[in-house]
């Protein structure tokens, strides 16, 4: 079984692929069955826009409007199995 912090990894590297480079940050945790496998479901918060440089997400941040996404990870194997949108 992989921790919660592994699974953070993960999703964010299967994030990064699907959407690009962007400042992902972890907004919930929790545990779930989909398609009758044992997963975590991560929600990561990200800025709608993309900021060309990386320390000024950090000082206007809280200003930009998130996007979330909810990704599926399986918790044996550590794959992602799945992205969502979150509602």
């Amino acid at each position: 079984m992989i921790s919660t912090q592994e699974a953070f990894t993960r999703s964010k590297q299967y994030a990064t692929e699907l959407l690009g480079e962007r400042e992902y940050t972890l907004e919930e945790v929790e545990q779930d069955v989909y398609k009758d496998r044992q997963v975590w479901r991560i929600t990561l918060g990200f800025p709608k826009r993309r900021v060309s440089a990386p320390g000024l997400i950090r000082t206007i941040g809280a200003s930009l409007p998130l996007e979330y996404k909810i990704i599926l990870v399986d918790i044996e194997t550590g794959d992602p199995v799945a992205m969502k949108l979150a509602s």
